[in-house]
């Protein structure tokens, strides 16, 4: 004899999950919405991050490698490095903005702009503790700040810019392709060999 099936599952425990569900898509669609507008600026973040720490895991493999003289081994070549994903990034968003047609008309948000500032001023508060207390290796925070400022700077005086039609994304990515290569070229002059 089979024993019986339990009936009361389905009202105590999938209705009030779906009424859930539906809650859940609701309050989450906006912060989705924004994630899926800056989803290529954290990939290109996560990339960078992984690629850093691959690097720096490895950094007595790669010292030895510049010993022999292997360009590719030194830090400088390793911040060129970087410069082409995030320059991929940013014509991938420009790509995909034209595709669209959809020309940032009115800026961002509110919300945008004080995830942006308060980014900004933790990344001043970092970068300025760092070089109070003598680290030398602050370079990586800069590489990571200076897109995070200029990107707030654009934002903030978007709405002061007639012709900005740049999306901050863009400016933060671009701000990055060109930062990178110069903290290699300084890299060069500061880091040991």
């Amino acid at each position: 004899m089979m024993p019986p099936l339990p009936v009361a599952v389905i009202p105590v425990v999938v209705v009030p999950l779906s009424a859930l569900a539906m809650l859940f898509t609701a309050l989450l669609a906006w912060p989705l919405a924004a994630l899926r507008r800056w989803w290529m600026l954290f990939n290109v973040a996560i990339l960078c991050l992984a690629l850093y720490v691959l690097r720096f895991t490895f950094e007595g493999v790669c010292r030895r490698l510049a010993e022999t003289d292997s360009w590719w081994a030194t830090p400088a070549a390793f911040w060129a490095g970087l410069s082409p994903v995030a320059a991929a990034g940013a014509v991938w968003v420009w790509h995909r903005r034209a595709m669209t047609g959809a020309y940032p008309a009115t800026g961002s948000g509110a919300g945008e702009k004080l995830v942006l500032v308060l980014l900004g001023v933790a990344c001043l508060g970092v970068v300025g503790y760092r070089l109070a207390s003598g680290y030398p290796d602050w370079d990586p925070l800069l590489v990571v700040s200076v897109p995070v400022w200029v990107g707030t700077l654009y934002t903030l005086l978007t709405p002061r810019l007639s012709s900005a039609r740049l999306m901050p994304q863009e400016v933060m990515l671009w701000t990055l392709a060109l930062a990178c290569p110069l903290f290699g070229a300084a890299s060069r002059l500061t880091w040991p060999r």
